[in-house]
């Protein structure tokens, strides 16, 4: 970042309405200030039940000179989302911050512990905004207000509500500590409740569950046999033994257990991680045994979804997106092709008739695609080096590094989203703007104007008038009259 500029941070923005174009128009209506550059947006973290998160958040750089009122007047803003079956609009609350050094690292656990407090006990109508202004007149500066909000889903996860909507409590953040003691010192402020922020490591929420879930054990093993296993590491208040047919058919075993012991709140989480700690991943009767918290279906889809994308991230520098090979081509050729390169741990082809559906035959063009996986990264570099672009059979193959389809489609949208940002200026910069005819000044420079070539075109007739007085009657020799030529060009045309 230069000198001349200044990063501002937006939160909260709805990931399925928020663009560069609808930021910039909130920005110019409310500061008057033109965005130069398209927002980068980046994901917020998964939701504490594992789902995605309806927010992303956004950054974007401003000149430096006019930071302070930029920042001041976009504080908190709104972007509007239609309205409900009650015509009522349906408003996302927002808010911005410069780029603060105190909110990062080893600063944020600082400015946590003594600049934030803990707000309860908030009514559905109140905004971060509404917060602001409260306790900024009450205790001191505030540097930023947030109010906790989520979008309501069913067990499934399919939303309940149109936008977000409040969760009863939120967090205020003081410029000062002096600020700050004052607050927690009140303790209370129109019927809010105030605390000091203590936060709380996500890693530990999950260790105060006393239920776990197990799976991948020996199918032989009954409910007698689970609760032999599992009664080592405390009383068990309730053993469930299920099954489901797994992919290839064949039924999956997979069991809930649960600690419990009466009037004592940290015996089952205790329990349950001893056995989450001691039974993962062990090999007991000749299958290694899965053993993790219990989480609701939802969360655990999620986690499944996480997982499986990290294991494709880790493989994408291993992995290489081959197509435009010849038809003829299987898996052996394919492995003759790249097997000199390196160990290869897996090919996988994917083919598809013609758009046009005709039948197998010589006239059904294939397009096939595969995906070549190495054991290691630089080997995928040597192959898709030597092998991109080569030719073989009058056709040129195409190797490239495997990218998540979630990747391309990320880059895809970032790259709308630029295009019709800067697009939008040009629409902008292009447009005429009509109240200039209604400025006194604008007035009077077109009159200097039309002044000026009056006087202009005075002293010019009058000298061409004079030298063809001189021309007519002082004796000067002029030649023959050119005759004007229909067909020529306006510029061109004499007289």
């Amino acid at each position: 970042m230069d000198k001349q500029s200044v990063y501002v941070y937006l939160y909260e923005l709805p990931k399925s309405i928020t663009t560069s174009v609808r930021i910039a128009e909130i920005i110019k209506k409310q500061t008057g200030y033109d965005l130069q550059e398209p927002v980068q947006f980046r994901d917020c973290r998964p939701l504490p039940n594992g789902l995605e998160s309806p927010f992303q958040m956004g950054i974007i750089k401003i000149e430096a000179a006019q930071a302070a009122n930029i920042c001041k007047n976009l504080k908190y803003f709104e972007i509007q989302d239609g309205t409900d079956e009650q015509g009522k609009p349906l408003v996302w609350n927002c808010r911005a911050l410069p780029f603060d050094r105190e909110l990062l690292g080893a600063n944020k656990i600082a400015t946590n512990t003594n600049l934030n407090v803990f707000v309860k006990k908030l009514d559905s109508e109140t905004t971060a905004k509404d917060l602001d202004n409260l306790f900024n007149e009450s205790f001191g500066e505030v540097k930023s207000a947030k109010v906790s909000i989520s979008i309501k889903t069913d067990r499934k996860g399919a939303p309940l509500t149109q936008v977000a909507t409040s969760n009863g409590y939120g967090f205020v953040c003081f410029q000062n500590q002096e600020a700050h003691d004052r607050a927690v010192a009140s303790g209370n402020l129109k019927g809010f409740e105030i605390l000091r922020y203590q936060p709380k490591d996500p890693r530990e929420i999950r260790k105060s569950i006393n239920n776990i879930y197990v799976k991948n054990f020996n199918p032989s093993w009954d409910e007698a046999k689970l609760r032999e296993v599992f009664s080592r590491y405390g009383d068990i208040k309730s053993l469930v033994l299920m099954a489901k047919p797994g992919k290839d058919g064949v039924e999956k075993k997979f069991a809930f257990v649960c600690y419990e012991r009466p009037n004592d709140k940290t015996y089952g989480p205790e329990c349950a991680n001893k056995a989450v700690t001691d039974l993962n991943d062990q090999e007991i009767d000749g299958f290694k045994i899965y053993v993790q918290h219990a989480l609701p279906a939802t969360a655990r889809q999620a986690q499944v979804k996480q997982e499986q994308f990290r294991y494709k991230n880790s493989k994408k520098k291993c992995n290489l997106f081959v197509k435009n090979f010849p038809a003829s081509f299987d898996q052996e050729k394919l492995r003759a092709l790249f097997q000199p390169f390196g160990e290869i741990e897996s090919i996988i082809i994917h083919s598809r008739a013609s758009e046009d559906g005709a039948p197998d035959g010589a006239n059904n063009r294939v397009s096939s695609r595969a995906f070549v996986c190495f054991k290691q990264p630089d080997q995928a570099m040597a192959a898709r080096a030597n092998l991109h672009n080569m030719t073989i059979d009058n056709k040129q193959l195409y190797v490239v590094n495997y990218e998540l389809p979630e990747t391309r489609k990320k880059a895809k949208d970032e790259n709308r989203d630029r295009v019709d940002f800067y697009n939008s200026r040009k629409t902008v910069s292009t447009a005429f703007d009509t109240s200039l005819f209604s400025k006194p000044e604008t007035f009077q420079l077109i009159q200097q104007v039309i002044m000026l070539l009056q006087r202009n075109q005075a002293t010019f007739g009058g000298n061409r008038y004079n030298q063809q007085r001189q021309d007519g009657q002082g004796g000067y020799n002029r030649g023959p009259r050119q005759q004007r030529n229909p067909s020529a060009p306006p510029h061109q045309q004499r007289y």
